[in-house]
């Protein structure tokens, strides 16, 4: 599915109040398609589960997803991983994932500015759960930040900096 698939897919979620858990993986839609799924949740209540591994969105479509989950309190469980979002994407991510329990964003070229960012949101987070970072390239001094807000945080259970 390219672009013109998530349009029609985003059409269909700005109305669908039943389905639950979406995946959207490896299709490569780019930025237009995500603008699309973006613009669905928005306005979309029902999805509370979303996958988008793998298309090829980089930082301009991470904000348009960080802007979705901005007032989306439904979506709770996020998959973005293999999408090339980098520190920029994360940090964008970051400002608005308050109400994310689980966060996957492994394999997308975040750095120490990221994990930074990352680090930062947990410090008031009271809801995520798990997060995963594998294959990111966090370093030393990104692991250390995670790991001082960490023993004090109470609610991630599972944490995965697998380096691959």
């Amino acid at each position: 599915m390219g672009s013109e698939g998530a349009k029609y897919i985003g059409e269909m979620l700005k109305t669908n109040t039943t389905i639950a858990e979406f995946g959207l993986m490896a299709n490569g839609f780019g930025v237009e398609g995500a603008r699309y799924i973006s613009d669905a949740l928005k306005v979309n209540s029902s999805v509370t589960v979303l996958g988008m591994i793998n298309n090829g969105f980089g930082v301009e479509g991470t904000r348009m997803m960080s802007e979705a989950i901005k007032n989306n309190t439904t979506l709770t469980w996020i998959n973005l991983s293999y999408n090339d979002i980098g520190d920029e994407g994360t940090i964008l991510l970051m400002k608005n994932s308050a109400a994310l329990r689980y966060l996957d964003l492994e394999s997308n070229h975040i750095g120490v500015e990221g994990a930074k960012v990352i680090a930062e949101s947990l410090k008031n987070n009271t809801v995520m759960e798990r997060l995963f970072l594998a294959s990111n390239n966090i370093g030393d001094e990104g692991s250390l930040k995670i790991s001082e807000v960490l023993m004090t945080n109470t609610t991630l259970t599972e944490l995965d900096l697998t380096g691959y």
